[in-house]
């Protein structure tokens, strides 16, 4: 078994947000203990413009497709540095909190996730 080859599994799901449900897809296998605790400590710190860029990054490294939709009707790019200017950060904090969740709820690694 490679580790490779684990890491690249992906799960797709939605998740409620307000009046809506983003659709998307996510490695699982990448959350790690050491993940968890690094988003943690980004979430408990102070608000700064390096922390929120971490926690874009940790989503840009998780999400593999989203269908979150520009105001152009496309769909908005997995870019850390546009979602950690753009994407409001209540939105990301639950986005990560959602993946953290399956994957611990084993939803992630289920038959045919």
């Amino acid at each position: 078994m490679k580790l490779a080859a684990i890491t690249q599994k992906t799960t797709k799901t939605s998740m409620p947000f307000d009046d809506d449900v983003l659709n998307y897809e996510f490695k699982h296998a990448l959350i790690t203990p050491a993940l968890v605790a690094d988003i943690q400590r980004l979430i408990e710190a102070s608000v700064s413009a390096e922390n929120i860029l971490a926690i874009s990054t940790h989503i840009v490294s998780l999400v593999t497709t989203w269908d979150l939709i520009d105001e152009d009707g496309a769909m908005f790019p997995l870019d850390a540095k546009r979602i950690a200017h753009e994407v409001p950060l209540v939105f990301q904090a639950t986005l990560i909190t959602d993946m953290i969740s399956k994957m611990r709820q084993g939803e992630a690694n289920a038959p045919g996730a």
